[in-house]
């Protein structure tokens, strides 16, 4: 399986100094590419479709690590997010069904 459709890649990623960095394992099946923004200083949001067709958000702080929460709605495909200049709102847009493009507006 791909990486983030099931399994952990074991390939490392990235050289940090001393050792290379692995994939860590977010959980979640995921049927589209992901995309993420930080909107706010000390955190992330990861957002992509799930096994279900709907869109799932993994929301990070530099304190704690995130979970998967359910924004629903149904996709064909991947999400692109942005952050709103000078706010920390996040700006959600994707493929409706009828391939119409659907936006949505979340807190960070």
């Amino acid at each position: 399986p791909a990486p983030g459709r099931g399994a952990t890649d074991t390939r490392p990623i990235a050289w940090a100094g001393s050792s290379w960095l692995l994939w860590d394992s977010q959980g979640g099946i995921l049927t589209s590419g992901a995309d993420v923004s930080s909107c706010a200083g000390g955190s992330a949001d990861v957002f992509a479709v799930g096994a279900d067709g709907a869109l799932w958000r993994l929301h990070y702080t530099s304190t704690a690590p995130g979970t998967w929460s359910r924004v629903g709605g149904s996709s064909p495909g991947g999400p692109s997010v942005a952050c709103q200049p000078t706010t920390t709102k996040i700006d959600v847009y994707q493929q409706a069904s009828d391939g119409s493009l659907l936006t949505e507006e979340l807190p960070s």
